[in-house]
């Protein structure tokens, strides 16, 4: 992959799939991620996760009709399918250092809202940290206002969408603050969410923080 600003991803989260589709998907370019739940936070997960990685916009744009048309040919296939960009010169790293709580958590949401079907979220901001790092009181705030928590193998990763591009980077720039300073995350990034389809049309996703649904 070229070391372009802009990488797509292309995400299939399956709720309820088979081994074909599996199978097809990995023939597409897919790879499987392996993510669980924490089973410490009552969070939903996906059974499956496929992702695509590629920094040319028309072979993903390949890719993605092909992935979409496989999913919609399927008709045991619940859950959805999104592509995101990412600006890679803007991912936020800091070393890893353990959590200390020495200045407030740097905002709050007023709260969640359902996402209608044929609509989607705007936007995400992943935080990252080592699986051995305890994080305790932080998580104890992210889940509060809105993260919600999955593991790979290697990190554990929490996940903000968000109704309002602005507002998510309002967010980022005060996180970044405030891991510089109380540490704990390893990585910020923001994805931006340009294609999202639904199998069937009314599954239902995760809420998101509306549109000015934030207090600093």
């Amino acid at each position: 992959m070229r070391k372009n600003a802009t990488e797509y991803h292309i995400h299939v989260n399956c709720y309820q799939t088979n081994r074909a589709l599996g199978r097809r998907l990995i023939g597409l370019g897919l790879f499987e991620d392996p993510i669980t739940p924490d089973p410490k936070v009552n969070h939903s997960c996906p059974t499956h996760h496929f992702t695509f990685k590629g920094d040319e916009k028309h072979k993903v744009d390949e890719v993605w009709t092909k992935v979409a048309l496989a999913l919609k040919k399927d008709r045991s296939f619940r859950g959805y399918v999104e592509e995101e960009a990412i600006a890679t010169d803007r991912r936020i790293h800091f070393p890893i250092t353990q959590f200390k709580s020495v200045i407030p958590f740097p905002f709050r949401i007023t709260g969640l809202v359902s996402v209608p079907s044929g609509k989607s979220k705007a936007t995400d901001i992943h935080l990252e940290a080592p699986l051995e790092l305890e994080l305790g009181f932080l998580q104890e705030q992210l889940i509060e206002n809105g993260f919600f928590k999955i593991l790979t193998p290697k990190e554990q990763i929490f996940t903000l969408q968000l109704a309002h591009v602005g507002d998510a980077k309002a967010i980022v720039e005060a996180l970044r603050k405030y891991f510089e300073i109380c540490g704990g995350i390893t990585t910020i990034e923001m994805e931006i969410t340009s294609r999202f389809l639904r199998f069937p049309a009314d599954f239902e996703v995760a809420p998101i923080v509306p549109f000015g649904g934030l207090i600093f």
